[in-house]
């Protein structure tokens, strides 16, 4: 009986290690849906770097915020950018993509004042954050 409970129990605490791990694990696959569906609509995730509505978001890891020499900057960017220079790596990137007006106080990117169709107001979800900012670490 005891070798009963003890072969449940290591069951058991391996299955929840593995969801456990699996939550904590990006999902690049995940992440390319997330990314294509939230930002690739206004922002270019391809090596071409075109601009778009947005700057292109190829090799947007670890670049230094507001850089991108074709596209035109919100006032509210650059001042930000200008006053606190950043760059874009895990952490700078989940703040922005959970709340874009939060990270960078009126920035154009949420078009809330507009109330445009493609206003971006942030990923609220952990896991979906952690996917998307896993995929773009990818574009290189």
């Amino acid at each position: 009986m005891r070798m009963l409970l003890a072969v449940l129990l290591f069951i058991t605490l391996g299955s929840v290690g593995f969801l456990f791990w699996q939550y904590l694990t990006p999902d690049l696959d995940t992440g390319q849906i997330l990314t294509e569906n939230n930002c690739g609509v206004c922002h270019d995730l391809s090596p071409a770097s075109q601009v778009k509505k947005g700057p292109p978001l190829w090799r947007v890891f670890e670049r230094k915020a507001g850089t991108v020499k074709a596209f035109r900057y919100s006032t509210a960017f650059l001042q930000s950018v200008e006053t606190h220079p950043f760059r874009w790596h895990e952490r700078n990137l989940t703040a922005f993509i959970e709340d874009p007006n939060r990270f960078i106080p009126n920035t154009s990117m949420i078009q809330k004042q507009s109330r445009h169709e493609l206003s971006f107001e942030g990923v609220t979800e952990d896991a979906n954050r952690r996917d998307i900012v896993a995929y773009l670490k990818s574009l290189r």
